[in-house]
C-alpha cells in the first residue's frame, strides 16, 4: 500500500516537473528500485552470500551479481578486449615466467650429479699392448758385443667396487720375452702368462653401505629438493597471478560503481540546471550537484587508472608480450563465495604434510645426517685386509704357458692388512667439525620454518575467516544503504530533504556496494593465501610438479618434524573450472 502511494505521488510529480529534468532523475530511482531483486536472489546463499547460480542469474539478468549496478554504465570494456580466465591466467604465468624457466634445470642439474656420485661403482676394463725393444754394449762372453732384448705384453684388466667398499680387481697377464744369449735362461724365447685377482676390504675408514653410498644418497635427496625448491616457486607463482587477477576484477567492479556514482550526479546536475530556469531551485543547490559531480568524476578517474595499473600488473605477470600494448583485460571468471576453512589443528597438519619449503628443510637436514655419518668415518685410519691369487704359466709357446695357467699347476696367494694411521688428520677433523655445524644450522632452519608456517597458517585462517564474516555483514549493509537511498529519493521527490542529503545516500550506497566487492574479493584472496599456507593450492588447481626421473631415487628418509599421514589429510576440492595441468622440470 506504501509503494502505491509512493508510485501515485511520483507520478503526480512527473507531470508537474519539468520533462527533461525529472525524467533523468527517474531513471536513478529505477536503477535503485532494481537493487532488491538481485539482492534477493544473493541472500538465498549460505551466510547472505551469493552461490554461483546466483551469480548467473544476476548476469542473464543484466546486473553485476555483487553491487547490483546495472551493466549499461559509462565506462565499457573495448571490443576487441582480451577476456581470461582464470586457468588461462595460472597456465600462461607458469608457461612464461623466465624464473621458472630458469629453475626448471636444477633438477636436471641434480641427476647429473648424481650419476658422478654414482660413477665411483663403475666397472673398469683395460687392455696393454706393448713392445720393449732394448741394445745394450757388453763384453759379456754369454752376448756377441751387446745385450739385445724384446718384451711383448698383452695384459687384460678389470676393476670394480661394491657399495660395501670392497673393491676387486682381476688381471690376464702375457709377456713374450727374447734375449739375444748364447745360454738364455729360461730357454729363449719363452712366455709367460698369468691370472691374478686381488680383494680389498676396508674394515675402518670406508667401510659399511651407509658410508660408501653416503654421497649417492645425498645426491639423490638433492634431486627431491630442487623439485621442492620448483614447487614453491610454482606455489607462489600461482599464489601471486590469482590474486592479481582478482585484484584487477575489483578495480573493474569498483570503476562500475564510480561510473554509476558519476551518471547519477550528473542527472542530478541537469534536473537541478532545469529546475533553476524556472526558479524552483536555488544556485546552493546547483553548485552542490557540482561538487558533487566533480568529486564522483575524480573518483572515477582513480578508479579508471587503478585498473590500468592492475592491468599491467597482471600483464607483466603472465607476459603478454603478444599482445598490443593498452589492450582491455576482462576477468571472465565471476567471484565465487569460498569455502569455509578446515579447523586450525587440522589446518596445521595439513600444511606439515604438504608445504614443499618443510619437506625441503627436512630432506637437508637428512642430508646433514648422511653427510656427518661420512665426515665422522673419515677421521678414523685406514685398516684394509687384502687377499689375492694368482695362476702363473712359463714355456717357450704360449699355448703351452696358458695350459699352465689353466690347470693351475703353479699358484701363489697374498694375504696381508694394509694399516695407515693419520697422526694429525686435521683435514679430517675440520671437515667433521663443519659438518656438526652445518647439521646445527639445518636444524634451527627446520624450527624456522615451523615457526613461520605456524604464523602464515594462523594468519591465513583467521583472515578468512574474519572475510567470510565481512561478506554477509557488507553485503548486508549494501542492502540497507539501496533501501535508504530508495526512502532519501522518494523523501526528496517530495521536498522533505535537500540535494545534500541525497547526494551523501548516494555516496553512502557507493561506499557500501565498494565495499561488499571487496570483502568477497579479500575473502578469494584469503582462501588463496590459505590454501598456499597450507601447502595445497597446487592440487586443488590440478597442478602436479612432477619428474618421472626422479621417482627411481627412492632412498629411505628418516625425516623429524611434525608431519601427518598422508591418508589422515582431507582430500582437496578442485576449484570449479581448473584444467589438469602438469608442470615438470626440463629433462
Amino acid at each position: 500500500m506504501r509503494c502505491e502511494v509512493v508510485r501515485r505521488g511520483m507520478v503526480i510529480l512527473v507531470f508537474a516537473a519539468l520533462p527533461c529534468g525529472w525524467s533523468s532523475l527517474s531513471r536513478i530511482v529505477q536503477a535503485a528500485a532494481e537493487a532488491p531483486a538481485a539482492e534477493a536472489a544473493a541472500d538465498s546463499g549460505a551466510d547472505g552470500t551469493a552461490g554461483s547460480a546466483d551469480v548467473q542469474t544476476a548476469v542473464a539478468a543484466g546486473r553485476n551479481p555483487v553491487s547490483t549496478i546495472p551493466v549499461e554504465l559509462i565506462v565499457k570494456p573495448q571490443v576487441d578486449a582480451l577476456r581470461l580466465r582464470l586457468s588461462d591466467v595460472t597456465v600462461r604465468a607458469l608457461e612464461r615466467n623466465k624464473q621458472l624457466q630458469v629453475q626448471k634445470i636444477n633438477p636436471a642439474i641434480a641427476r647429473a650429479q648424481v650419476l658422478t656420485q654414482l660413477g665411483l661403482f663403475d666397472q673398469t676394463l683395460s687392455l696393454q699392448l706393448q713392445k720393449q725393444a732394448n741394445d745394450v754394449p757388453s763384453k759379456s762372453s754369454s752376448y756377441p758385443g751387446f745385450v739385445g732384448s724384446e718384451t711383448r705384453i698383452a695384459n687384460l684388466n678389470y676393476q670394480t667396487r661394491f657399495h660395501d667398499g670392497t673393491q676387486l680387481s682381476s688381471s690376464f697377464n702375457n709377456q713374450r720375452y727374447w734375449v739375444n744369449s748364447f745360454f738364455p735362461t729360461p730357454p729363449n724365447p719363452y712366455y709367460q702368462s698369468s691370472v691374478v685377482v686381488t680383494a680389498t676390504r676396508p674394515l675402518v675408514k670406508g667401510a659399511g653401505r651407509r658410508v660408501v653410498n653416503a654421497q649417492v644418497n645425498i645426491a639423490r635427496n638433492t634431486v627431491i629438493q630442487n623439485l621442492m625448491q620448483l614447487k614453491k616457486s610454482v606455489l607462489d607463482t600461482v599464489q601471486t597471478a590469482e590474486k592479481q587477477y582478482w585484484e584487477l576484477y575489483f578495480s573493474r567492479e569498483d570503476r562500475e560503481v564510480k561510473a554509476f556514482n558519476v551518471q547519477a550526479s550528473q542527472e542530478l546536475l541537469d534536473y537541478n540546471q532545469s529546475r533553476l530556469l524556472q526558479g524552483l531551485a536555488s544556485e546552493v543547490d546547483v553548485v552542490e550537484a557540482k561538487a558533487a559531480l566533480a568529486n564522483n568524476v575524480a573518483a572515477l578517474r582513480i578508479a579508471e587508472r587503478t585498473v590500468q595499473l592492475n592491468q599491467s600488473t597482471l600483464r607483466r605477470s603472465i607476459s603478454l608480450d603478444d599482445r598490443r600494448a593498452g589492450l582491455e583485460i576482462v576477468p571472465a571468471d565471476r567471484v565465487v563465495h569460498p569455502g569455509k576453512p578446515l579447523p586450525l589443528d587440522r589446518a596445521l597438519e595439513t600444511a606439515y604434510a604438504r608445504r614443499p619449503d618443510y619437506q625441503n628443510v627436512l630432506i637437508d637436514l637428512n642430508n646433514k645426517d648422511l653427510n656427518i655419518v661420512y665426515l665422522r668415518n673419515q677421521k678414523r685410519p685406514q685398516v684394509d685386509l687384502i687377499a689375492s691369487y694368482q695362476s702363473n704359466g712359463l714355456e717357450r709357446a704360449w699355448s703351452h704357458a696358458l695350459g699352465d695357467v689353466e690347470s693351475n699347476e703353479y699358484p701363489g696367494y697374498t694375504v696381508g692388512v694394509q694399516i695407515g694411521i693419520p697422526l694429525s688428520n686435521r683435514t679430517a677433523r675440520g671437515n667433521h667439525e663443519q659438518g656438526v655445524l652445518q647439521k646445527r644450522q639445518a636444524l634451527l632452519s627446520v624450527k624456522a620454518v615451523e615457526d613461520q608456517i605456524d604464523d602464515e597458517v594462523t594468519q591465513a585462517h583467521s583472515s578468512l575467516e574474519v572475510n567470510l564474516d565481512r561478506v554477509g555483514v557488507t553485503r548486508q549493509a549494501a542492502q540497507y544503504s539501496e533501501e535508504q537511498y530508495k526512502a532519501a529519493v522518494a523523501r526528496y521527490q517530495q521536498g522533505l530533504i535537500a540535494n545534500y542529503n541525497l547526494l551523501q545516500y548516494l555516496q553512502d550506497l557507493a561506499t557500501a556496494r565498494s565495499a561488499a566487492v571487496r570483502a568477497l574479493v579479500d575473502a578469494v584472496e584469503s582462501r588463496v593465501d590459505y590454501d598456499a599456507a597450507t601447502g595445497t593450492l597446487l592440487e586443488l588447481r590440478s597442478i602436479v610438479v612432477e619428474d618421472s626421473a626422479a621417482k627411481a631415487l627412492k632412498v629411505p628418509l628418516a625425516l623429524p618434524g611434525r608431519q601427518r599421514p598422508a591418508d589422515a589429510v582431507p582430500a582437496a576440492t578442485p576449484v570449479p573450472g581448473a584444467e589438469p595441468s602438469r608442470y615438470a622440470p626440463s629433462r
